[in-house]
C-alpha cells in the first residue's frame, strides 16, 4: 500500500518516539503519521485561506468536545423495604476461612453497576435514532400510503389515468419550451422542474448489507430473568358440614414430568407465582391439613355424611375438635388435596375473570400418593384422582389472574422470605389482602444467570421413616418429626430462629426456632409431604447442623384422664434423634451439603455433646445404625458454594492473597480444575470468579500469569458454551469495575500476557484458534480497564486523549497485541480470522475515544497496511471490514479534519493530496483505488464488493446523521473529502462495467451521491484543470449510471390494471406495442486500446437497430458498454423505490450536465469540439431509457435550451447528433401518454425551426425524421399517436403562432416532409397486415428499401430491418446475403459520394448471383446535392463496411456455407492487406484454415456418414401454387420455397396449410393434389386452394460437367424439376414397361440463394416421358451418383458401397438388369431406335462407372468390408454376363 507524504520511513530502522513498528515480510518498517493533535481549527482555517474567523459549520465539524465518554454508576435495585444484605459483610472484610467467597458475594450485592456510555453514540449506525430516521425516510417514499400522494402521483412511472396531474398544465409547458426557442442566450430551467419532487438517493436504495455496523453483543443490564407471573387467590372455602374445625392449606406447583419444583406453605390466602417456562404439565396442588385427632377415615365421615348428621352429633363433634386443639394443636394430619390445571396445550395460562370451583379430594395414605405420583397423571388429571379418592361435598373456589405489569401487582406483598416488598403501605386497609411471593425451584437450564440478590435458604423435605425395628416403652405409631437448626449440641436448646413458620407457629419476627411434620395415624412407616424452609446464617461453620427429633404422639385420652380436671399424663414421647451437618468434610470446612436425598440413622439415647461424640459406643441406633430416615435438601443460596472445584479455587486464592500461603501455580491449577465445575454454579458466581482471577493475573509474576491466562481462556469458553443469554457480555459491560489490584494496570498486564501467549503458539495455528475465539472479551476488558483507569485519575475527557496519559509500556503493549493479531489473522482459518479482524477493528474504534490521534492513527495504519500484504481476497475483505467498523466512530468526521474550501492540487495526484489532509477518508479511498487497480490487472473484481459496501455504509451514515442532515453546507464540506472517489471511478470505468449488477449499482450509487453533494466549485475546478480524456470518461460514467439505475418494470407489475397501458411508462408503452416481437438489440462500441472496435450487444432497451444509420450519435464516438441492467433480482416490494431512485439519478446527471454546459459553452461551439457529443448523447440517453414523467418534462426543457444554444454545431457541422435526437423525438411523439407526447411534438417543431434558422432549410431534420420513422417501423406498426403528432407539427408550421415566422416555403416543406413520413407509415401498415405471412413480410421490407434508392441511409435502414427479420427466424443464409448486399451498397454509394476510401471490393457475384441486378444506384448528382446529409451512418465507413462483411461471414458459417465464407474473406483480406494489419490477417488466415478443413471434410462428419447425403444438409425446394380469389395477389401465382434440408414434404405442407388456416379459417383452406386440374380453382371465391409439390434442382448436362461437388450443384440454381408418374390405364404406378412420367421444368425470376426464401416461377416447361425414356433417366441418375462418389476427396467407403449396392443388388422388379430385359430384349423393336440407342449408351456408361467404383472400393475397404466387396464383384460379373445376352458389350468395344 502506498503511503502519503505525511508518512515517512526511517532508513535506519530505528524505533523513535511515537512510531509504530509493523512487520511486513519479516522486515521492520517505521512509519510516523502527522501529529494530528496539533491540527486544530486554526490550522484548518489557514488551509482554507482564513485566519482567525471560525465558521459555525466548521467548528461543529472538527470540534469534538469533552466528556464524550462517561462512566456511569447505577445502584442495583432493592425490592424490599429494608436491605436484606448483611451489613457486617458488605465491606468484604471478615469473610470466614471456610467460606472465603461469602464476603465478596455480599459486597457485590451492594456494589453499583458500572458501565461506559458514549454520549454521541447515537450518531453511529448502531443507534436506534439512525434506524428511525432511515426507516422513516424510506417508508415515506415507497409505501402506497397517503403520506405524499400528490408527489408520488407526479413522479412515479405508473399512471392511474391517461393524464399526469402536474403543477403546470401541458400546454403551459409547451409554451415554456417554445419560449426558449429565441436567440437570447441560454435560460435556466424553471426551479419547480429541478427542485420539486426530488428525493434522497440513499432513502430509495436498499440498506447496506452490513448494517448495523456494530454487531457486538453488549448484553443487557443484569436483572432477574423474565418469567410468567400469575396470582392465585382463595376466594371461598366452605363445606356443607360447616366450620367445625380449623383447616390449614398449603399450595405448590408441580411439573408432572419433573418431580419437585415447588414451594410450600402459602400461609396467606393470596400467592404470586413466577415461572421461567410454562407447560401443560405444570399443575397447582393445594393440600389441606387439620389438627391431629384420630384415624383419617373416621374423621372424614362427618363431612361425607353431613346431610344425615343430627344436631347433637354435630355438637359432639365440635366438642371433640375443641379438645383435640387444646391438647394436640401443634400436630397436624392430612385432610384433603386439590389439583388444578393451569396451562392449556399451548402453554397459555388458563386465567379467569372470576374464581372457579374445584373439587377437594381425600388423599389416600395421607395425601402422599397423590403428591408424589403426579407423573402418572397424563391427559385428564382428575381421572386418576376420582378413581382413588373421595370428593368432599362443599365449595372451594380459586381465582387465577395474570400479572403483566407493576399496576397489576398486589400492593401488600411479602417476598419469599417474608420481607415486605417496597412500596409496602404503612396504612393497611382491612379489605386489602396480604400476598406472598412464591420462589420457584428452577432447573439448571433456567438458572444460568449471575446472582444479583442475597438469598440464603435451605429447603428440607421429609420423605419417609421406618421405625418398625424400634423397641421402647411406647409403640411408635403416631410419628411426628421436629426440625431445628442447631449450632451447639444441646438437646434442650431452642435452636436458631431461622425457620419460616406457619401462622400457628411461635414466631419471632416471622422466623421460628423449630417446626413439626404432619402425623400419619397409626403408621410405623409414615410418608411425609412436609417441606421446611430455613433461612441460613450468612456465615456457616462446621458446628451448624439440622437436628431431627422423632416423637410418638398419643391421640386419644384415657378414661382416667377424662375424669381428672387437669391432664397429668405426658402425651408425646421422644423416640430418637438424627443429625445432618450443613458443611461437608472437605478442605477448610468443605462446601455446603449438596442437593440430594440422604438416609440418616436414628439414635435413641443422644445426650448433650452428641455432635462431638457422635461415635460414642454408648449410643443406641435403630436397626443397627441403618439409614431408616430419608430426607432431601435443596439449597437456594447466592453466597454459599456447593461445587468443590469452585470452592477449592476460592480457598487457595484466599490463602495466597490474604495469608501469603501456597504458590501461584497451585492457584492456577485450581483455576484449570474449574473446567470440571458445574456450569450453572460457575455462571452464578461469575463476578466473584472473574474478580479473583483478574486480580491474580495482575499480582503474580508474568510467567505464572501466562498460565493463569491460558486457563482463563478455557474458563471463558466453558461459560460461553454453557449459556445463551450473553452472561459474559453483561458482566463485561455492567459488572467489571477494574478493581483488581494495584501492582500493575490490568489493561497493561493483559496485553503483555496475551501477546506472550500468542508468541509462544505462533507455530501452532490450531491452538491460536482457541486464543482468539474470545478476543472480543479480552479486548473489551482492556478497553474498559483503560477507561476506568482514566476515570479514576480524573483524566477522562472524551476523544482528546493526551499522549502522556498512558505510560510508554502501556502503549508498547498495545502495539504488541495489534502486531500479534495482524500476524495471526494471516494464518488462522477464514472464520476465526474474520472474527478476530472484526474484534481488532472494534477495539481500534473504541481506542479512538481514549488514545490521542497520533497514537491511534499509527495503530490503524499499522494494522490496515499490514493486511495488504499478499493481496489475498480474504485479507482484502477483512481490510475493508476493519475500516468500515473504524469509520463508524461517532467523531469520524472530526478525525478527518474537514476544510471549508478544499484545495484540489494537481489532477494527477489528487488522491495523495486528499490523503494528507483527511487521514481516515484518504486511507479508505486509497485502498479502494488499489482494489480497482489490482482487480483490473488480475481480471478479478470480486474484492470490489466489500470495498464498495464499506464506502456505501459510511456515506449512509453521513446522509442520515442528525448533526449534518439538515445543513447542506456541512454535508458539502464532509462529502468534499470523498472527491477522489469520482476520479477513481472515472479512471477505472472499464473495470466497473465488467462487474456484476449489484456491485455496479453500489459503485454508481456512491459515485452519484458524492457528485450530487460535493461543492460545485470543486467540480468545476477539476473540469478546468484535468485532461479532455478524463472529461470524456466522466461522461461515460454519467451515461453508465443512468443505464444501471434505469427503472425496469416487471411483468407481474404490468398486468395489475385492466387498462394495461395506463400502468406503463412512456418507453414501456412503446415496447408493448411491439406485441410478441423480441426486443431489438442495442449495439455499442467499447473504447479499447486495441486498434479495432469490437461489437457487443445488449437488450437493455428498445432503440435503433444495429445497422440503422439514423442513430449514429451513440456509437460514433466509442462509448463504454455495460452488461444488461436488469433489476429482476430486486424484491417486488422495492419497485416503487426503484422508480424514484431512477428518477433522482437522472436529475443528478441532468444537474451536472447543465453545470458542465455552463462552464464549457465556448468550447462546445467549436467545429471539432469533443465535448458537444457526450452532452447530446446523454440527453438522448434520457429519452431512450425509462424515465419518470416529471423528469421527462425537465429533460425536454433542457434539451430545448441546448438545441437553441448549439444549433450551429448541431445543424451545420458534419456529425451525427441530429439523427439520434430525431429518432428519440419521433419515438416520444408516438407515446400514448399525452404529456410526453405533446412535449415531443413541440421538440420536433423546435428541431425543424432551428435547422431552418441555421441553414435556411431543414434537410438534415427532414432526412433524419424519415430514417427515424423507418427505424420505428421495425419496432411497431401502430402509428396512431404519431400521426396525430405530425398533424400538429403541420398545423403549427402553417399558423406561425409560435416562434419566428418563416418565409412561405417552410410550411409547404414541412407538409411535404410529413406526407412522405405518412407514406412510410402506410408501408408499415402493409407490413402489419402481412405479418401472418413471413415471406410476404420479408418481400415488403425489400420492396420498401428499393423505394429509397436516392436515400442511402434509409435504404440501408430498411435492409437492416430485413436482416433483423432473417436473424429472428434463423434464416442465416438469407441474412448473410442481405449483409453482403448492404456492403455492396455501402461501397457503391461511397464511390458515388466521393467518400474515401474508394478501393472497396465490389464484386460479389460468386456469392450472391443476383447482386448486379439488385444494385440500383442513383445519379451521382443526386448525392452531391445532399452532401453532408447522406451516408452519415457509421456503416458508411471502412470499419462499417468490414463489420457488414464480417457479419455475413458469421451468418454463412452458421448456414454451413463454408465455400462462400472463403469468397467473402477475399474482400476483407484485401482491405487488411492494404492497411498492413497483420494482426487481423493472422485471424483471417486462422479462420480460413478452419473453414477449408470443414470443406475438405477433415472436421466434418461426412467421412463417417452412412447416408449418401452429406451431413450438412442442403436446402430442399417446394413448389407452392395458390388458387382462389380470397388470396388476392397470390391467386394463380406459383412460388419456389427454399426450406432447411431437414424439413420434409409432410412437415412443410402442415406448416403452410396451418399458416393460411390461421389467417382465413380452418374450413376455408383446401389442399390440391398433383393430378387435379386447377383452371377452375382460380375463380373460386369461397375457398383458398394450395398445391404443394416437392421439386429437385435441375441442371443441364453441360452444368453437370462443371458443377461437380454437392455444394456447387446446390448453389446458384434457378431451374427445378418434378415428375408426375402415370399409366395409360389411369393408375399412377405400373410395371417398368407401362410407367410414364410427366416431367416439368420450372424457372424462377432470380437465382437461389437469394435475400428472400421464396421466388416467383416465371417459366414452366412440361414433357411426357415414355417408359423407355423414364427408365433411361433412372439409369442416368445412378451414373451421376456413382461419378460423384468417384470425385469425393477423400473417398467415402460407406457411401460408395451403398451406391454400388443400389445398382448391383436391386430387387427383381427394378434396377438395371430388369430395365435391360424389358427394353433390350425381344420387344426391343417396339421402341424408338433413337431411344434404344441412348439406353445402350447409358448402359455402357453405367458399366464403366461401376467398374471404376469397384476398383476404388477395393483400395479403400478395410478387412471388415472385403467380404461384402467380393459379393459386389460377383454380382457385377453376373450383370455383365446378362448384359452380353442383349448387347455384345465386348465386341462393340473391340469394334470401337
Amino acid at each position: 500500500m502506498s503511503t502519503p507524504d505525511a508518512f515517512i520511513t526511517n532508513p535506519k530502522n530505528e524505533v523513535t518516539s511515537g512510531s509504530i513498528i509493523t512487520e511486513v515480510n519479516d522486515e521492520l518498517v517505521v512509519v510516523s503519521p502527522v501529529q494530528f493533535e496539533s491540527y486544530d481549527i486554526r490550522t484548518a482555517l489557514s488551509l482554507s485561506g482564513k485566519k482567525l474567523q471560525v465558521p459555525d459549520e466548521l467548528s461543529r465539524l472538527i470540534e469534538i468536545g469533552g466528556a464524550d465518554v462517561k462512566v456511569i454508576s447505577e445502584n442495583k435495585p432493592v425490592r424490599t423495604e429494608k436491605d436484606v444484605v448483611p451489613a457486617v459483610l458488605r465491606t468484604n472484610e471478615g469473610s470466614p476461612a471456610n467460606s472465603p467467597q461469602v464476603g465478596d458475594c455480599v459486597a457485590f450485592f451492594s456494589q453499583p453497576f458500572r458501565y461506559v456510555r458514549r454520549e454521541k453514540s447515537k450518531h453511529t449506525n448502531t443507534s436506534p435514532a439512525f434506524y428511525d430516521k432511515l426507516g422513516a425516510s424510506v417508508d415515506a417514499t415507497i409505501h402506497t400510503s397517503p403520506i405524499h400522494p400528490d408527489k408520488l402521483k407526479e413522479n412515479i412511472y405508473e399512471c392511474e389515468t391517461d393524464e399526469i396531474e402536474a403543477n403546470r398544465s401541458k400546454d403551459e409547458m409547451c409554451e415554456a419550451m417554445l419560449a426558449q426557442n429565441v436567440d437570447t442566450g441560454t435560460k435556466p430551467l424553471p426551479t419547480d422542474l429541478t427542485t420539486q419532487g426530488r428525493i434522497d438517493l440513499f432513502s430509495m436504495h436498499e440498506y447496506p448489507s452490513s448494517l448495523p455496523l456494530d454487531t457486538r453483543k453488549h448484553g443487557s443490564i443484569p436483572s432477574q430473568p423474565p418469567a410468567a407471573q400469575f396470582l392465585v387467590e382463595v376466594d371461598e372455602f366452605a363445606f356443607l358440614l360447616g366450620d367445625v374445625e380449623p383447616l390449614f392449606g398449603r399450595m405448590a406447583l408441580y411439573d408432572v414430568k419433573k418431580k419437585g419444583s415447588r414451594e410450600p406453605y402459602a400461609l396467606v390466602r393470596r400467592a404470586l407465582f413466577r415461572l421461567a417456562y410454562t407447560s401443560p404439565d405444570i399443575v397447582l396442588v393445594v393440600q389441606f391439613d387439620r389438627v391431629l385427632r384420630k384415624d383419617e377415615e373416621d374423621a372424614l365421615d362427618p363431612y361425607m355424611k353431613s346431610q344425615q348428621m343430627k344436631t347433637k352429633d354435630k355438637e359432639k363433634l365440635i366438642g371433640e375438635v375443641r379438645d383435640s386443639c387444646q391438647r394436640l394443636g401443634k400436630y397436624k394430619q392430612p385432610f384433603g388435596i386439590c389439583v388444578v390445571q393451569l396451562f392449556d396445550e399451548k402453554g397459555e395460562l388458563v386465567a379467569s375473570e372470576n374464581s372457579s370451583k374445584y373439587p377437594i379430594n381425600l388423599g389416600l395414605n395421607g395425601g402422599y400418593f397423590i403428591v408424589n405420583n403426579l407423573a402418572r397423571l397424563k391427559s385428564d388429571i382428575y381421572s386418576h384422582v376420582e378413581q382413588k379418592t373421595k370428593t368432599f361435598p362443599g365449595n372451594f373456589k380459586l381465582g387465577i389472574y395474570r400479572v403483566n405489569n407493576e399496576q397489576t401487582f398486589p400492593h401488600l406483598r411479602l417476598d419469599p422470605e417474608l420481607n415486605p416488598v417496597a412500596p409496602f403501605p404503612t396504612d393497611k386497609k382491612e379489605s386489602e389482602k396480604m400476598c406472598r411471593e412464591m420462589r420457584e425451584f428452577r432447573h439448571d437450564d433456567h438458572l444460568k444467570h449471575m446472582n444479583l440478590d442475597y438469598v440464603n435458604v435451605l429447603f428440607v423435605s421429609l420423605d419417609t421413616v421406618n421405625l418398625t425395628a424400634y423397641s421402647g416403652s411406647v409403640s411408635a405409631r403416631n410419628i411426628v418429626v421436629e426440625v431445628k437448626l442447631m449450632e451447639e449440641s444441646d438437646l434442650q436448646g431452642e435452636g436458631i430462629a431461622c425457620i419460616i413458620g406457619k401462622s400457628f407457629s411461635n414466631t419471632t419476627e416471622g422466623l421460628a426456632t423449630k417446626d413439626f411434620s404432619g402425623v400419619s395415624y397409626h403408621n410405623k412407616r409414615p410418608k411425609f409431604t412436609n417441606e421446611f424452609k430455613i433461612v441460613l446464617p450468612t456465615v456457616l461453620n462446621t458446628k451448624h447442623h439440622l437436628l431431627f427429633t422423632f416423637y410418638h404422639v398419643q391421640c386419644q385420652k384415657s378414661k382416667k384422664d377424662e375424669k381428672a380436671e387437669k391432664l397429668t399424663r405426658k402425651f408425646q414421647v421422644v423416640l430418637g434423634h438424627a443429625i445432618l451437618p450443613l458443611l461437608s468434610d472437605l478442605i477448610d470446612g468443605g462446601t455446603v451439603l449438596k442437593d440430594e436425598s440422604r438416609s440418616l440413622p436414628i439414635c435413641t439415647n443422644f445426650s448433650n455433646g452428641y455432635r462431638e461424640n457422635r461415635n460414642n459406643e454408648a449410643y443406641k441406633w435403630i436397626d443397627n445404625k441403618k439409614g431408616v430416615f430419608q430426607v432431601r435438601t435443596k439449597l437456594l443460596s447466592t453466597v454459599h458454594c456447593q461445587d468443590e472445584h469452585i470452592h477449592q479455587f476460592f480457598s487457595l486464592y484466599d490463602r495466597l492473597h490474604n495469608h501469603n500461603e501456597g504458590t501461584p501455580q497451585q492457584v492456577a491449577e485450581s483455576l484449570d480444575h474449574m473446567r470440571k465445575a458445574n456450569g450453572t454454579k460457575l455462571i452464578q458466581l461469575l463476578p466473584i470468579v472473574m474478580k479473583k482471577t483478574l486480580t491474580l493475573l495482575c499480582e503474580i509474576p508474568v510467567n505464572a500469569a501466562e498460565q493463569v491466562f491460558s486457563h482463563l481462556i478455557a474458563l471463558v469458553d466453558k461459560i460461553y458454551n454453557e449459556t445463551k443469554n450473553n452472561v459474559l457480555e453483561s458482566w463485561l459491560t455492567f459488572v467489571f469495575d477494574n478493581e483488581v489490584g494495584e501492582k500493575v494496570p490490568l489493561y497493561q498486564r493483559l496485553c503483555q500476557v496475551w501477546s506472550n501467549v500468542i508468541r509462544s503458539r505462533e507455530d501452532q495455528p490450531a491452538s491460536l484458534e482457541g486464543i482468539f475465539q474470545y478476543s472480543w472479551f479480552f479486548f473489551g476488558i482492556i478497553t474498559k480497564s483503560m477507561i476506568l483507569f482514566l476515570h479514576k485519575s480524573g483524566t477522562l475527557s472524551g476523544c482528546t486523549g493526551s499522549s502522556s496519559t498512558f505510560s510508554a509500556d502501556a502503549i508498547a503493549s498495545l502495539h504488541h497485541i495489534i502486531r500479534a493479531c495482524l500476524k495471526s489473522v494471516k494464518i488462522l482459518s477464514s472464520t476465526t480470522a474474520r472474527q478476530l479482524n472484526n474484534q481488532v477493528a472494534y477495539f481500534l474504534k473504541d481506542q479512538m475515544s481514549i488514545l490521542n490521534r497520533s497514537t491511534i492513527f499509527k495503530l490503524i495504519y499499522a494494522y490496515v497496511g499490514g493486511l495488504e500484504q499478499g493481496g489475498q481476497p480474504l485479507l482484502i475483505e477483512m481490510k475493508f471490514s476493519c475500516m468500515k467498523i473504524i469509520n463508524d466512530h461517532e467523531h469520524y468526521v472530526a478525525f478527518n479534519s474537514p476544510q471549508m474550501k478544499a484545495d484540489l492540487g494537481p489532477p494527477s495526484d489528487i488522491l495523495r493530496t486528499f490523503w494528507q489532509k483527511h487521514f481516515l477518508v484518504g486511507l479508505m479511498l486509497q485502498e479502494i483505488n488499489s482494489v480497482f487497480v489490482k482487480g483490473t490487472n488480475d481480471h478479478d473484481l470480486s474484492s470490489l464488493s466489500p470495498a464498495m459496501d464499506t464506502l456505501k455504509t459510511i456515506l449512509y451514515k453521513h446522509n442520515f446523521d442528525a448533526r449534518y442532515a439538515n445543513d447542506p453546507e456541512m454535508i458539502k464540506t464532509i462529502i468534499a473529502m470523498y472527491f477522489p472517489f469520482l476520479i477513481t471511478v472515472v479512471d477505472n470505468l472499464k473495470a466497473v462495467t465488467s462487474c456484476n449488477l449489484s456491485d455496479r449499482r453500489n459503485i454508481f450509487l456512491c459515485w452519484l451521491y458524492v457528485l450530487k453533494h460535493i461543492p460545485r466549485t470543486l467540480l468545476q475546478d477539476w473540469w478546468r484543470a484535468d485532461t479532455t480524456t478524463r472529461k470524456l470518461n466522466f461522461w461515460d460514467c454519467l451515461q453508465s449510471a443512468v443505464d444501471v439505475f434505469e427503472y425496469k418494470r416487471k411483468p407481474e407489475e404490468v398486468i395489475m390494471s385492466p387498462n394495461l397501458e395506463d400502468n406503463l411508462s412512456p418507453t414501456t408503452i412503446l415496447k408493448k406495442k411491439k406485441s410478441q416481437k423480441p426486443e431489438k438489440k442495442r449495439f455499442t462500441v467499447i473504447r479499447s486500446k486495441d486498434s479495432d472496435n469490437h461489437i457487443e450487444n445488449s437488450s437493455s432497451r428498445p432503440t435503433t437497430p444495429p445497422s440503422a444509420p439514423s442513430s449514429p450519435s451513440l456509437e460514433a464516438r466509442p462509448t463504454v458498454s455495460s452488461p444488461p441492467s436488469t433489476l429482476s433480482l430486486l424484491p417486488t416490494n422495492n419497485s416503487r423505490r426503484e422508480s424514484h431512485l431512477g428518477k433522482e439519478v437522472s436529475f443528478v446527471v441532468l444537474d451536472t450536465l447543465l453545470l458542465f454546459v455552463k462552464d464549457f459553452r465556448d468550447n462546445m461551439m467549436v467545429k471539432h469540439s469533443t465535448l458537444l457529443k457526450p452532452v447530446f448523447e446523454t440527453m438522448c440517453l434520457f429519452l431512450t431509457t425509462n424515465q419518470a414523467v416529471r423528469f421527462l418534462t425537465a429533460a425536454n426543457m433542457a434539451l430545448t435550451n441546448l438545441i437553441v444554444e448549439f444549433r450551429k454545431p448541431l445543424f451545420r457541422y458534419a456529425h451525427n447528433l441530429c439523427g439520434e435526437l430525431c429518432y428519440q423525438t419521433i419515438r416520444h411523439c408516438n407515446f400514448r401518454l399525452r404529456s410526453p407526447r405533446i412535449e415531443a411534438t413541440t421538440l420536433l417543431y423546435i428541431l425543424i425551426s432551428n435547422n431552418y434558422k441555421e441553414m435556411k432549410n431543414f434537410s438534415r431534420t427532414k432526412l433524419q425524421t424519415g430514417i427515424s420513422i423507418s427505424n420505428l417501423a421495425g419496432e411497431t406498426t401502430d402509428f396512431t399517436m404519431l400521426t396525430e403528432s405530425l398533424s400538429i407539427v403541420v398545423s403549427r408550421g402553417h399558423s406561425g403562432k409560435f416562434g419566428t415566422k418563416f418565409n412561405n416555403t417552410l410550411p409547404e416543406q414541412v407538409e411535404e416532409m410529413v406526407n412522405r413520413l405518412f407514406g412510410v407509415m402506410r408501408d408499415s401498415q402493409k407490413m402489419k397486415e402481412s405479418s401472418w405471412d413471413p415471406e410476404r413480410h420479408s418481400e415488403l421490407f425489400y420492396q420498401i428499401s428499393k423505394g429509397f434508392t436516392d436515400s442511402p441511409d434509409l435504404r440501408l435502414t430498411w435492409l437492416s430491418h430485413l436482416a433483423n427479420f432473417h436473424e429472428k427466424n434463423e434464416n442465416f443464409e438469407e441474412l448473410a446475403l442481405v449483409k453482403i448486399f448492404m456492403a455492396a451498397l455501402v461501397s457503391g454509394y461511397m464511390n458515388l459520394a466521393n467518400m474515401q476510401p474508394k478501393n472497396f471490393p465490389r464484386e460479389y457475384t460468386d456469392v450472391y448471383k443476383n447482386i448486379n441486378r439488385e444494385m440500383l444506384m442513383p445519379q451521382s448528382s443526386v448525392l452531391e446535392s445532399l452532401e453532408g446529409e447522406v451516408c452519415v451512418s457509421k456503416m458508411f465507413t471502412e470499419q462499417g463496411f468490414i463489420n457488414l462483411l464480417m457479419d455475413s461471414i458469421r451468418s454463412l458459417e452458421k448456414a454451413k456455407q463454408w465455400e462462400n465464407c472463403v469468397e467473402v474473406y477475399q474482400s476483407v483480406q484485401t482491405i487488411f492487406h492494404n492497411h498492413r494489419n497483420f494482426i487481423q490477417l493472422e485471424r483471417v488466415y486462422s479462420h480460413l484454415n478452419l473453414l477449408c478443413r470443414y470443406i475438405v471434410g477433415k472436421m466434418d462428419a461426412d467421412a463417417s456418414s452412412a447416408s449418401n447425403q452429406s451431413t450438412r444438409l442442403f436446402p430442399l425446394y417446394y413448389r407452392v401454387a395458390f388458387y382462389g380469389t380470397k388470396l388476392q395477389e397470390l391467386n394463380g401465382q406459383e412460388y419456389i420455397y427454399k426450406e432447411p434440408g431437414g424439413l420434409r414434404l409432410a412437415e412443410f405442407k402442415e406448416k403452410i396449410e396451418r399458416q393460411f388456416k390461421n389467417r382465413f379459417g380452418e374450413e376455408y383452406v383446401k389442399p390440391v393434389s398433383n393430378m387435379e386440374k386447377v383452371d377452375k380453382l382460380m375463380t373460386d371465391a369461397e375457398f383458398c386452394h394450395i398445391q404443394i409439390i416437392s421439386v429437385r434442382v435441375w441442371l443441364p448436362p453441360h452444368e453437370l460437367k462443371t458443377k461437380i461437388t454437392p455444394f456447387e450443384q446446390n448453389f446458384g440454381v434457378e431451374r427445378f424439376e418434378y415428375n408426375v408418374p402415370f399409366t395409360m390405364s389411369g393408375k399412377a404406378q405400373g410395371s417398368v414397361s407401362e410407367q410414364y412420367q410427366k416431367k416439368t421444368i420450372i424457372t424462377t425470376d432470380s437465382v437461389f440463394p437469394y435475400i428472400q426464401k421464396r421466388l416467383l416461377v416465371v417459366k414452366k416447361e412440361e414433357f411426357t416421358l415414355t417408359p423407355i425414356e423414364a427408365s433411361t433417366e433412372v439409369l442416368q441418375g445412378q451414373i451421376v451418383k456413382i461419378k460423384r462418389e468417384l470425385t469425393m476427396t477423400p473417398p467415402n467407403s460407406k457411401t460408395l458401397t451403398m451406391e454400388l449396392s443400389g445398382s448391383l443388388m436391386a430387387q427383381v422388379n427394378g434396377g438395371p438388369l430388369e430395365i435391360c430385359k424389358v427394353f433390350l430384349g425381344d420387344n426391343m423393336t417396339k421402341y424408338n431406335k433413337a431411344h434404344v440407342h441412348v439406353m445402350i449408351e447409358t448402359f455402357h456408361q453405367l458399366i464403366e462407372a461401376i467398374d471404376q467404383a469397384l476398383q476404388l472400393n477395393a483400395n479403400i475397404s478395410g478387412p471388415e468390408g472385403m467380404s461384402f466387396h467380393r459379393s459386389l464383384c460377383e454380382s457385377f460379373r453376373t450383370h455383365v454376363a446378362e448384359f452380353n445376352r442383349y448387347m455384345p458389350l465386348e465386341e462393340e468395344s473391340e469394334e470401337e
